[in-house]
């Protein structure tokens, strides 16, 4: 199974981990941890597809060095290969699906200075631009 975007949802998929259903939940961009909630009566694969901003290595406190994986509840040692983290989810047979899978990360607001001054500056968090409800003063 290979997980591109972010964002809430579930699917149920019949031919992967004896019949799996997977929910993913996450509160990105408000929030930045991602959580995959499991029931899956075998083992099967999961990929995980990083955006461009989680695998760039720009320093201790951005990017891939910020980012932490739980499996199972246990810390994992976050290994990229071509974009994507892949982990083994091993079998579940209890009837309540479990938090399986669980990514969080640091998104520090970076500052822009735009390149005129008089147009001030632009705040980033990863890759998302911030912005406020300005009233026009002219």
């Amino acid at each position: 199974v290979i997980s591109t975007i972010w964002a809430p949802s579930t699917v149920s998929i019949q031919g992967v981990g004896g019949g799996a259903d997977i929910e993913l939940r996450t509160e990105y961009p408000f929030d930045f941890s991602v959580e995959y909630v499991i029931k899956n009566p075998a083992a099967f694969t999961l990929r995980v597809r990083l955006p461009e901003f989680l695998r760039e290595v720009a320093g201790p406190h951005e990017g891939l060095a910020t980012l932490h994986v739980w499996l199972e509840g246990h810390e994992q040692i976050v290994m990229l290969t071509d974009g994507f983290l892949e982990y083994a989810i091993p079998a579940w047979p209890l009837p309540e699906p479990r938090v399986a899978l669980r990514l969080e990360w640091l998104a520090p607001p970076k500052i822009r200075p735009s390149d005129s001054a008089e147009q001030g500056v632009s705040v980033f968090v990863g890759p998302l631009l911030m912005s406020l409800d300005l009233a026009e003063t002219r």
